[in-house]
């Protein structure tokens, strides 16, 4: 049955073979749940979400110590003030356990989230197959609403209106990874639909021209959006040039200081993506001002003790 089911869904990646390992990714099958647990994890999740952002207000005002402290790359934090948009990312992912004291959130993934195409498109297909109810049933405006809203405001802040921009979304070929290559493909078509023009590129294609101040592929041109959704700053920073010193990735950071390019989502969006977020806020939450008791209350219920002192990272 799960086979006949996921053959007609060719542009999903549920299963993984190489030829030389084999793994049913997709299951034919989901987990029932309460609707009060669902409601539960909404209002928390939103919860949740106010405080980091509240948080992150906070650490844009550190001095470069304090970052480098929290573990933030000395390469990153000169563009960490760069954060224009509304949502801080076009989508986030928390991910959350469920222990015997209730549910913990344990990091956000906010600037290279995956699950995207599992949670806005075949969960509400497979639903549909065994007669249940998804979770994010008919929300799947939520993430257009929100992709279209983030490249409108990337185009403000290039000085420049969305037709006029050239968008393109960089990652691996089918054959190099199949997850990211339907991932990022799910992304596109999202756009694609809306009337929006935008280019699939590989990573190996994309070159800058520093002269002329520009990111740019040979077959498309010169790129004003560039969506990395698969590709954290952790790596970019790092990534060098093939053919020369100096480093890809930082240059593509200036260009974006200089509203050459904008790559998104945007050097803001990976403060919370940093794993010593939840370290810093139990630090604030001794600060008798910084958060109310309704804020503490809810973070001694949904977020375990975190910190990056003593012997061990807890």
């Amino acid at each position: 049955m799960r086979e006949n089911f996921y053959k007609d869904y060719p542009e999903f990646h549920h299963t993984f073979d190489d030829g030389i390992s084999y793994l049913e990714y997709a299951l034919y099958g989901n987990l029932s749940l309460p609707g009060s647990i669902h409601l539960e994890i909404v209002d928390a999740s939103e919860k949740m979400m106010k405080i980091l952002n509240k948080i992150k207000e906070k650490i844009k005002t550190l001095s470069k110590e304090d970052l480098l402290s929290l573990g933030y790359s000395e390469k990153i934090i000169p563009y960490l003030q760069i954060d224009p948009l509304t949502n801080g990312s076009v989508t986030s992912r928390f991910d959350i356990v469920r222990t015997k004291g209730g549910f913990k959130f344990i990091e956000l993934n906010n600037d290279t989230p995956f699950l995207i195409m599992e949670n806005y498109q075949m969960d509400n297909i497979l639903c549909e197959e065994l007669g249940s109810i998804p979770v994010l049933k008919n929300r799947q405006n939520f993430l257009n609403e929100s992709m279209i809203l983030s490249l409108k405001e990337a185009s403000e802040y290039l000085g420049k209106s969305l037709k006029d921009c050239t968008v393109a979304i960089m990652g691996y070929s089918y054959e190099e990874d199949l997850e990211e290559f339907t991932t990022l493909s799910f992304y596109q078509s999202i756009l694609l639909k809306n009337g929006i023009n935008c280019h699939y590129v590989n990573y190996k294609d994309i070159r800058v021209d520093m002269d002329e101040r520009d990111v740019l592929t040979a077959e498309v041109g010169t790129i004003d959006i560039l969506l990395k959704f698969a590709y954290p700053y952790e790596f970019l920073i790092e990534d060098s040039y093939s053919e020369k010193d100096g480093s890809i990735g930082l240059d593509m950071l200036k260009l974006m200081e200089e509203k050459r390019v904008f790559l998104m989502n945007p050097p803001g969006s990976h403060i919370l993506q940093n794993k010593s977020t939840f370290a810093y806020l139990w630090e604030l939450f001794e600060d008798r001002d910084f958060f109310n008791l309704e804020e503490k209350l809810f973070i001694e219920k949904y977020v375990p003790y975190t910190t990056t002192k003593g012997p061990e990272y807890f």
